[in-house]
């Protein structure tokens, strides 16, 4: 199958991204032992950066939902991701003992991961094990009930958030749709790949839009943390509804890029060939770095993205070396 080069951009920035959040993780979880500009800046980049992992799932929705059902197709892909999530948490389980020295509880270990990273090889590899009924109900909808089920998704989701805030509890979901904050961002992706052309959005809206939104999440986190002291990250759970419009905003501007004008295609290739390796191994140079120096002693504007090309060249270089040994490639793509 060709490659739509349009999702080798989106993943290049979503890995990229990604490394950014967990670097200004460090610096706002500091709060407030660093300065009130670090802190901003830090929060700026958390915010704008968070859009990455919803990226990661509506490419996979853009480029799996739509597709014939194929039972053969979709256990090998199980298998692989099975062995991928094993392989990579046995990993994490040995790291986190021997550099980390950190206890680990294993009656958590379906829950929480060993690396709080790798939480998204356990939902993509939920998605993956209902995808042939994912694709074959995809395949009889109309245009009336794809707009039903994305909306009932979508409402599910944002009002699941919403309640967090209140002492109100769902106890009944939605069949087929309670516990799909992740296959809501899967199905979006899908709806607006096969829909980007006829949304009419200017390109101007989509960033004015983008630039709200983030101003809005550094307003009400920033807030938040001053009230309580201590840094506040509920605003930037991935099921709060701004994370969609973001996230729609980012890909239907992605979509638009002029693939004919576009400098620094190899290079954009290469990073989106190595995005899953990169997203796998890159902690384990954040745990370096955070474990062997002090990295809020760089002012965050200048930390921040210092830290985030540091760690993805070394990973890159290490990720592009593994792809080559025969065995080993296997987890890194």
């Amino acid at each position: 199958m060709k490659k739509e080069f349009h999702f080798e951009i989106l993943r290049a920035i979503a890995c990229l991204m990604v490394i950014a959040i967990h670097v200004s993780n460090i610096y706002n979880r500091s709060y407030p032992a660093l300065s009130q500009a670090s802190y901003w800046t830090a929060l700026a980049y958390n915010a704008v950066c968070r859009v990455s992992v919803p990226l990661f799932f509506m490419i996979s929705g853009a480029l799996l939902a739509g597709r014939a059902p194929d039972l053969q197709k979709s256990l090998k892909r199980v298998g692989k991701y099975a062995a991928v999530t094993v392989v990579w948490v046995l990993f994490y389980l040995a790291w986190t003992a021997a550099y980390l020295d950190k206890p680990y509880d294993f009656r958590t270990l379906l829950a929480t991961p060993p690396s709080a990273h790798l939480w998204f090889l356990y939902a993509i590899l939920a998605i993956y094990l209902v995808l042939p009924l994912i694709q074959a109900l995809v395949g009889r909808l109309t245009p009336d009930l794809t707009g039903w089920l994305l909306g009932l998704l979508l409402l599910y989701t944002s009002g699941d958030y919403l309640l967090s805030f209140t002492p109100l509890e769902l106890k009944y979901g939605i069949p087929l749709i309670s516990g799909g904050r992740y296959f809501a961002f899967f199905f979006l992706g899908y709806v607006l790949y096969r829909a980007r052309e006829r949304i009419g959005i200017r390109t101007r809206w989509l960033v004015l839009l983008l630039v709200a939104v983030n101003v809005v999440l550094v307003g009400i986190t920033g807030l938040a943390t001053q009230l309580e002291g201590d840094h506040v990250e509920r605003v930037f759970e991935y099921r709060n509804p701004l994370f969609l419009l973001t996230s729609v905003a980012v890909f239907l501007l992605v979509c638009r890029v002029d693939l004919e004008k576009l400098p620094w295609k190899r290079a954009i290739g290469h990073i989106a060939d190595n995005s899953l390796g990169i997203y796998l191994l890159h902690a384990v140079f954040l745990n370096i770095l955070d474990r062997e120096t002090n990295m809020t002693v760089l002012p965050a504007v200048v930390g921040i993205p210092l830290y985030v090309c540091l760690i993805f060249l070394v990973t890159d270089g290490a990720v592009t070396v593994c792809r080559k040994i025969k065995g080993v490639r296997y987890f890194f793509k």
